[in-house]
């Protein structure tokens, strides 16, 4: 960005639009956040004369309001105790004052969402952190979010005398400021179960979806990062529930849906808390990519005449990854090649199609659980599961690399080029072999082609 001042020495610039107001923000060589405000013209800022450091027609240029939450010893047991996984590693967690401010000179992201303005960076321990914020429209400033707490022992789980015995209620009540009348405001919360972001490749994108039920919303992240400090990055897609107040909700979700095999009867469906996804692309993700929400569009009849009128139909996302291809990735001379991936989104806020401009490989499920193949592969199946309704093309399967078990050739059918599968699941089709017995493989690889 041409605009800003060249001592700023910025290291990744973001902007968006938010409550009318055009945002800036960046980070500079430091990791320092600045931010800067296009003026509206009302503001008392909008007829001062322009100070040196700012841009025409914008705010000065000022620091992101970091760390400005106090420490809560009661957040931090809560989540020492269920925001964890098996291993006792947490999956998010509160980061309060100074830890809150350090972030790598890398990529910052700011979406407007949920009526928050929230900002995505990486810390100094390689972690993804989310901070909030609300825009005072008459100062140009962006105030941190204030939180509830208890009004004397300035924790938000544990009030003034402990949470049982008489008269505990009476000691201590919820307020947003202490008995100091300073304010009380929200911690920055890293993202653990996101993973370790590579010092060198801190590259990231994160929207928020839509989902069937009114008010509730998932957040899908898009990540280069490990599971842990020693595993290889791959290009992930973590999908994870957003909370009632805005942040994210690990929990497993318990949805209520129509049976589809009787429309008067109803099931109960479980979500897992975190989704994981993998994608893997023929070649080496070679710089930083990013991911928009758009609307696919049709054009209609009005019902008043022959006018033509573009509405809007299913949501999307789409992510465009800057790919160095695998047979010219040790040449070193050539120029990535941009790759574009088109999810529709469904009705619980999951990335659930993957629509694909050229040639990719994707995985469909976790990579980890093991699923019988496609009924396409089987002899004389039958289905125990209704798969769920998802059409492709597939024109190859291939084992994949975490295989235990090689396919006889005599439980082979034969694949035609370009084969269509009427339905298929996410995770693949569990089905159960009358006249062969079918040991259990990992799940598959198919190269989609549409």
């Amino acid at each position: 960005m041409s605009a800003v001042p060249a001592n700023f020495d910025m290291a990744d610039v973001a902007t968006v639009t938010h409550d009318g107001k055009v945002i800036v923000v960046g980070t500079n060589r430091d990791g320092l956040l600045f931010y800067t405000i296009r003026q509206s013209g009302f503001e008392d800022s909008a007829v001062t004369p322009t100070a040196q450091l700012s841009m025409p027609g914008f705010e000065q240029w000022k620091l992101v309001p970091l760390g400005k939450a106090a420490s809560d010893a009661s957040v931090h047991a809560y989540e020492s105790l269920n925001l964890v996984d098996k291993t006792g590693s947490p999956i998010t967690r509160s980061v309060y004052a100074a830890a809150a401010t350090r972030s790598l000179p890398a990529r910052v992201k700011i979406l407007s969402c949920l009526d928050h303005l929230y900002i995505f960076r990486i810390s100094d321990n390689h972690r993804l952190l989310m901070s909030r914020f609300i825009l005072d429209g008459m100062a140009n400033e962006l105030v941190p979010k204030l939180e509830v707490r208890f009004h004397r022992s300035e924790q938000r789980l544990v009030p003034e005398g402990g949470i049982a015995g008489s008269g505990a209620t009476d000691l201590d009540t919820l307020a947003y400021r202490n008995t100091y009348q300073k304010p009380f405001f929200e911690p920055a919360q890293e993202l653990t179960f996101l993973g370790v972001f590579d010092p060198a490749k801190p590259w990231f994108s994160v929207e928020i979806m839509p989902t069937i039920e009114h008010g509730k919303h998932r957040w899908n992240f898009f990540v280069y990062s490990r599971d842990d400090q020693h595993g290889i990055p791959a290009l992930r897609l973590v999908s994870v529930a957003a909370s009632a107040e805005g942040l994210v909700d690990p929990t497993d979700q318990q949805k209520i849906q129509q049976d589809p095999d009787k429309a008067d009867k109803r099931v109960t469906k479980t979500i897992p808390g975190i989704i994981y996804r993998t994608l893997e692309i023929d070649g080496e993700v070679a710089q930083g990519f990013d991911s928009t929400l758009y609307h696919n569009q049709v054009s209609r009849k009005t019902k008043g005449g022959d006018e033509m009128q573009l509405l809007k139909e299913d949501t999307r996302v789409m992510l465009v990854v800057p790919v160095l291809p695998a047979v010219e990735a040790s040449e070193g001379d050539k120029l990535p090649v941009m790759t574009a991936l088109s999810f529709s989104v469904g009705a619980f806020g999951f990335c659930l199609r993957l629509i694909v401009a050229g040639r990719v490989h994707c995985w469909l499920g976790p990579p980890k659980r093991c699923c019988y193949p496609p009924l396409i592969l089987m002899k004389s199946s039958s289905l125990l599961i209704e798969p769920r309704r998802q059409r492709g093309t597939y024109s190859s399967l291939e084992k994949a690399p975490m295989a235990r078990y090689r396919l006889p050739p005599s439980h082979l059918v034969e694949v035609r080029p370009n084969c269509k599968l009427g339905k298929m699941s996410n995770y693949g089709v569990r089905a159960r072999m009358t006249e062969a017995t079918l040991p259990r493989m990992s799940m598959r690889k198919l190269a989609l082609s549409r």
